[in-house]
């Protein structure tokens, strides 16, 4: 902390006497004598130590964990990398442009697939994003500030300029309350810096050195003068994005045309569609077709997306609407299982699928007289609907197609 001295701990003691009088004295004409007896107590008091300074480094090494690279695909083959802030380990704080009109979102750490993302609330005219990953998240957990930054306060800048590996320059806060067109859209309240700023930085933390808070979300830089870059305050950010973590208004992804171009919503690559429904989102090798979206089947409602090539190769969502998948109800499937030809059990244990708590199932069985190899994983979501995806190949195509069906579960999002 600026200013701050470093005080010797010093022991202070005091003598606190007490005294105590006992008269002993004869009796008619004996003499008397007083005897006076002093009793000291010692009183140690220790003035505590100051906290020791913490360094720029430290702060670097203590926050880094939560700055997640986001990796965006668009219809067109297309992307960008941006940068977002963990708030919690399932809700990633970004700007709008990072994640506005992709099919995919990648959330990555390194070289490592961290989950996918699907965006809760966003704000274009502010622009502010908040996306939600298909799997809990671990790192440090950032603190929007609610107090306004301080001009010439020290700030950091933390993300992944032009494409490259996590970086971190400094700067000062060197104007508030900026007014700024961007894309014909004037963006107010706006935190100018001049740490430097580049594509990719986009939605990362302005951070005080001193704090660790985030006083804002960095938006751009411009090339049209050096050491001039802006930020959405934190403070316009906060409100938005609390509203969105409590009533969530979810942007549904976009379908890609052949042509590719985007059909409504947002997020895709060239190889990769989704599906987005009431209860859930998931995504697909872009080939493969949508035979039956949320069909109600009385007790449950049922999504299959299959490849048209092999429509033995396929991908079933089921919800169960307000009851919870159990190891019980999972046993009696498969008790009715077992009465079929080829029926055995492989595997059979824990696990998680979009961050919840499920049951992993795998078996093979003849259907139709053709062995097909199936992993069915049971769970709850959050708001207490059951749900089952399974993914199936024929046996024989299994050992090719199994990674892919991994990548495909690991995409599910319940709502």
């Amino acid at each position: 902390m600026r200013g701050l001295r470093t005080i010797p701990c010093v022991m202070v003691r005091w003598a606190v006497c007490g005294v105590l009088l006992a008269s002993v004295a004869g009796c008619g004409g004996g003499s008397g004598t007083t005897t006076v007896t002093k009793n000291v107590t010692t009183v140690e008091q220790t003035t505590p130590p100051t906290t020791a300074k913490r360094s720029f480094a430290q702060l670097v090494q203590t926050v880094r964990s939560g700055v997640i690279r986001i990796e965006a695909q668009n219809c067109d083959g297309s992307g960008d990398i941006g940068t977002g802030i963990l708030l919690s380990p399932r809700i990633i704080a970004t700007v709008d442009h990072v994640v506005a009109g992709a099919q995919t979102i990648t959330l990555k750490r390194g070289k490592t697939i961290l989950g996918t993302g699907t965006v809760l609330g966003e704000d274009p005219a502010r622009d502010v994003a908040v996306v939600r990953s298909s799997r809990p998240i671990t790192g440090h957990d950032f603190v929007l500030s609610s107090a306004a930054p301080n001009l010439g306060q020290a700030v950091a800048v933390l993300g992944f300029p032009l494409g490259l590996p996590l970086t971190v320059t400094r700067g000062s806060v060197s104007g508030l309350h900026r007014a700024i067109p961007i894309e014909s859209i004037v963006r107010r309240g706006m935190v100018q810096t001049d740490a430097a700023v580049n594509p990719g930085n986009s939605g990362g933390p302005l951070l005080s050195t001193r704090t660790g808070d985030v006083l804002g979300l960095v938006d751009l830089g411009t090339t049209n003068a050096n050491g001039l870059a802006f930020a959405v305050s934190s403070r316009v950010a906060a409100p938005l994005i609390t509203a969105w973590r409590v009533a969530p208004q979810p942007v549904s992804a976009a379908t890609c045309s052949t042509g590719g171009t985007p059909s409504g919503g947002s997020q895709s690559s060239a190889a990769v569609a989704s599906y987005t429904g009431k209860d859930f989102r998931i995504a697909y090798p872009k080939p493969w077709q949508v035979q039956a979206a949320e069909r109600n089947l009385g007790s449950y409602t049922d999504t299959v997306i299959a490849d048209p090539a092999q429509p033995l190769r396929l991908v079933r969502v089921d919800i169960t609407d307000g009851r919870p998948s159990t190891e019980a109800s999972s046993e009696q499937i498969e008790a009715a299982l077992e009465k079929q030809p080829g029926y055995r059990r492989l595997a059979w244990r824990p696990t998680t699928i979009d961050g919840q708590s499920g049951l992993y199932w795998e078996f093979v069985v003849s259907e139709n007289g053709v062995l097909l190899h199936k992993v069915d994983i049971f769970s709850t979501s959050p708001s207490g609907n059951g749900f089952a995806v399974l993914t199936q190949a024929p046996a024989g195509e299994w050992s090719a197609e199994s990674a892919l069906f991994t990548a495909i579960r690991n995409t599910l999002l319940v709502h």
